[in-house]
């Protein structure tokens, strides 16, 4: 169930192009029930949260970063293929990042090296 839609949404994502990632993962979202619901939550909370540090919104970036670690952390290992401890890593990174400097730099490029790797 939704496994195009989870694939096409990590492609979008691990091109940058999280806004387009969230929608999809939006729909998949709609139609999942579980767990995989829960990481889904966290896929889109990801998403909009590095698309808000591309967009240079510090405070909007860290909120949906860490709704995205609390929901990932929930159920890492719910989504199929995906290496989603990585990702909690990645993201809590950037989080840090983010609490540690007054400027986005730093976050702006961990953000952009930020990749949904399969298992």
């Amino acid at each position: 169930m939704g496994e195009p839609l989870l694939s096409r949404g990590v492609a979008l994502f691990n091109e940058g192009r999280y806004f387009e990632a969230h929608e999809i993962w939006e729909d998949l979202w709609r139609e999942t029930h579980g767990p995989l619901k829960t990481v889904c939550q966290g896929l889109i909370h990801a998403a909009v949260g590095l698309y808000h540090i591309q967009r240079d919104n510090k405070v909007g970036a860290r909120s949906q970063l860490r709704k995205a670690l609390d929901k990932l952390k929930a159920h890492p290992a719910s989504a199929p293929n995906l290496d989603v401890p990585d990702l909690i890593s990645q993201i809590a990174g950037i989080v840090d990042a983010l609490d540690q400097t007054a400027e986005s730099g730093m976050a702006l490029l961990q953000a952009s090296e930020v990749r949904i790797r399969a298992m």
